[in-house]
């Protein structure tokens, strides 16, 4: 798998202002499944639940995500799937 490249290479927009765009690493959802190990639904299903915030368009106006956020999201997912639920007795 080919790393993502930085957002100005790529010619994408942000939403907001913040870190300089050169500095972070941006990636599709197809990239952030591809870098996560999860399907392209899990996430869409990040992005409706919250875990993931959506930081700006491509050039088709694709979504586009930091990969620090999804690795946060990747990793509270896991933690989350590593609970075990004790029934109550």
């Amino acid at each position: 798998m080919q790393a993502p490249t930085p957002l100005a290479d790529r010619g994408l927009l942000a939403f907001s202002g913040g870190p300089s765009m050169e500095d972070e690493v941006w990636m599709t959802v197809k990239e952030a499944a591809l870098h996560a190990g999860v399907s392209v639904q899990t996430v869409y299903s990040w992005v409706r639940r919250g875990r993931l915030e959506v930081t700006g368009l491509d050039h088709r106006g694709q979504k586009v995500f930091r990969l620090l956020d999804v690795a946060r999201a990747e990793k509270a997912t896991r933690a989350r799937a590593r609970r075990v639920l004790v029934p109550a007795a």
